[in-house]
């Protein structure tokens, strides 16, 4: 299935449609492994992903990382290995996989793919 890669709406035309697929989901009952229901759940947390309301959400949860998560979750974001990583924080890459444990966990994530989809924000 092709989809389109970019929409561009207001923050309340945003808001608007998440709210419309939230309900959608919840008063149509689908089941759980329907693939309606699973492309309906993808496409609101990729909408959500871009609210201002999840922004915001990105924020307080990003307060929640130590100095040394910050680090890490930083050096993540430039594309960086475990390995570098390690080097440049003169840390183990065990100690950097600890701390990318701890950093999913606070920022409810499930994994590296799923914190940069999350939390990367383009440079244009």
């Amino acid at each position: 299935m092709d989809f389109v890669q970019s929409f561009t709406f207001s923050d309340e035309e945003l808001e608007d449609i998440i709210f419309a697929i939230e309900t959608t989901l919840y008063e149509r009952n689908y089941e759980s492994s329907s693939e309606r229901s699973t492309r309906l759940n993808e496409t609101l947390r990729m909408l959500k992903i871009h609210s201002p309301k999840h922004d915001l959400e990105k924020t307080k949860k990003k307060k929640l990382l130590s100095h040394r998560e910050e680090e890490i979750f930083d050096l993540l974001m430039l594309g960086k290995s475990n390995e570098e990583m390690a080097r440049f924080s003169h840390i183990s890459e065990q100690t950097v996989k600890s701390h990318l444990k701890n950093i999913y966990s606070k920022l409810n994530v499930k994994n590296k793919v799923e914190l940069i989809l999350t939390y990367h924000i383009p440079q244009i």
